[in-house]
Order: structure tokens, then sequence, then C-alpha cells
């Protein structure tokens, strides 16, 4: 069985690499990228739409249309069915991948979506915007849950534990926080790093989160206890799937 793996970079470059032989399958021009659950379907982010593209073929699937301002995150739900993406403009945009259609529209937040995530269970989406600001939406119908309390700094990354019970929060400023669904409320929170939280990973039994940063650094924390494990990178760190 291949293995693959897929890189981007500051300049809008996607790439799919075979591990075996360390060669290069799929290039394109994206600002921004995601992959269904299973890998098989990287999302090229555009600037006033998104467009799927079956990575090992190259083969455009559909361009959604629709956003206003540039687009600048986009989330799957775990089925594959439906794709979120967010704007420059706060907007966020719910679509029906089978059919091509836009479901929902959400004027979000203020300013930038710099992020979202969705539950393992595909029933909760966690919005966080360049004004500081956090929400945890209901799924299909993006009924607002949480608008949670304002965040020290805008909003750089976020993840959902695999049952749904915890979001995490990554900050510009380096801060992590952590939130349970059921009542809105913070659990913890702590300084992570430097420099801005660029991505984050949770463990299958939740007691383990993985964080990166543009200060050259990935860290393993036991949640519990807070305490790292860092290890330096010589250049910048980027979200990343495998």
């Amino acid at each position: 069985m291949a293995i693959w793996f897929t890189t981007a970079n500051y300049s809008g470059s996607i790439h799919l690499w075979q591990l075996s032989d360390a060669t290069m399958k799929t290039f394109c021009q994206s600002s921004g990228w995601s992959l269904f659950p299973d890998a098989d379907l990287p999302i090229a982010q555009g600037i006033r739409y998104t467009n799927a593209q079956d990575c090992f073929r190259g083969k455009l699937l559909c361009s959604l249309e629709g956003h206003v301002s540039g687009v600048s995150a986009i989330a799957f739900s775990t089925d594959r069915q439906t794709l979120i993406s967010g704007s420059f403009n706060g907007t966020v945009k719910i679509w029906q991948l089978d059919r091509g259609e836009l479901v929902s529209a959400l004027n979000a937040h203020s300013g930038t979506v710099k992020s979202m995530a969705v539950s393992a269970d595909g029933k909760l989406l966690a919005t966080g915007s360049a004004d500081r600001s956090l929400k945890i939406w209901v799924l299909p119908h993006a009924a607002l849950l949480y608008a949670l309390p304002e965040q020290d700094d805008a909003i750089a990354s976020l993840c959902f534990s695999r049952d749904g019970k915890w979001l995490v929060c990554g900050m510009q400023n380096g801060t992590i926080s952590v939130w349970d669904t059921d009542t809105g409320k913070q659990h913890t929170t702590f300084n992570a790093h430097f420099g801005a939280v660029k991505s984050l990973i949770l463990s299958s039994d939740g007691r383990t989160l993985a964080s990166s940063s543009v200060e050259r650094t990935i860290k393993v924390w036991d949640i519990s206890s807070r305490h790292p494990c860092p290890h330096p990178h010589r250049t910048s760190i980027s979200p990343y799937s495998s």
C-alpha cells in the first residue's frame, strides 16, 4: 500500500509525495488547503472560491463560488459530504458537496475567519477569528451554541477531542486554551509558545496534545499536567496532514 504525504508552503504551492520513492505526484497553487479524513481528496483553497481536486489525477471535481471576499479557512465534515469555508470578511458558508450547493451562510465574525474545526461526530463546528472571537455551532443548520468569551489574541488554530467533549484553541500570542463543549466553560489555559500556535492535534484518548508554532517548535503536552516536551525545528512550522 502506497504511503502519501502532503506539503504546503507560504507561496501557495501544494505538493503530494509518495514516501517510497520520494517522488512528487501532484502540484497546484493555493492560498490554503485541507484534507478529507481519509486523505483521498485535498482541497485547494482559492481567493473567491474553493476548488476540490482529486489529488491522484489532478482532476477538478467542483468549483464552489459564492464568497465576496477571499477564502481564509476551510474544514470538512467527517462524512465527506459537507465543506465549510470561512472568509476574510468573517462570513462562513456551508456547502453540500454531492450537489455542489450552498446550504447555509453565516455572518459569523467581524474579522477574518482564521481557523475552523468539525467534531468527529459531525455535530459541532468551531470557528475562530482575527477579531478574537471563538464560536461553537451545531450542524447541519449551524445554529449558534456558544459565543465564548473574547480571547487574549487572534485565533490561530482549533481542534476537537475525538469524543467532541473538548475544544482546543491556539492563539496568535502562543496561548492554548481548552473549552468544555457541554458547558461552554474554559477548562484550562496555558502559555505554550512564544509565537502563533499554527496547528493542534489531540490523541485519540484526549490525554495528549501536540502543538506547533512559527517559533520553530513542536511540543507534546500532557493535558492534565500541561508539561511540554519541546522539539526545535530550523524553519517555521505550518499545519500539516498525512
